[in-house]
């Protein structure tokens, strides 16, 4: 595991050209990663949204998901493999939580695979609700749990100095 830098990593909106390096880290931390092409389609994708933690130029962690009409849906959230359980994962959560908000969506949903047991910790901390089971959802077979937070109006999200978003 490396440290994070001194400095504390500021978020970025993603762009297509991110989709190389995004790749890479997907292939080290998930059993079915996305594809380079699906990526770069993803953040091309109208009502389709993507943040990077940096440091620097380096990404360390990223979020894609999407708002349409009242509604979030976190698409995909990965922390480079040497940077995980720093608490990126909770900064790159609120500041998806905030634009969602700005975005006027009402609840966020997401997916998680049921043996994934410590992204499921950190979403229940997040205040995500499990929902239902979606069975044999991936392509292994295996069920994937269903979580929604809903948004209220005057919450405050925790903010991360020097968002840039």
């Amino acid at each position: 595991m490396s440290h994070l830098p001194h400095s504390m990593p500021q978020i970025r909106r993603l762009i297509a050209d991110d989709s190389t390096v995004l790749h890479e880290i997907e292939k080290r931390v998930y059993s079915e990663p996305w594809s380079e092409t699906l990526i770069k389609d993803s953040l091309m994708a109208p009502m389709t949204y993507g943040l990077a933690l940096c440091d620097g130029a380096k990404i360390l962690a990223y979020a894609i998901y999407q708002v349409i009409l009242s509604e979030g849906h976190i698409l995909n959230l990965a922390t480079a493999q040497e940077f995980q359980r720093q608490g990126l994962g909770t900064r790159l959560i609120d500041a998806v939580i905030e634009d969602c908000r700005n975005k006027k969506a009402l609840q966020i949903f997401l997916e998680v695979r049921v043996s994934n047991e410590s992204a499921q910790r950190l979403y229940r901390k997040k205040s995500f609700q499990p929902l239902m089971i979606r069975e044999k959802y991936y392509s292994n077979s295996e069920s994937a749990l269903l979580m929604v937070r809903t948004l209220k109006e005057n919450e405050v999200v925790e903010k991360s100095e020097e968002r840039g978003i």
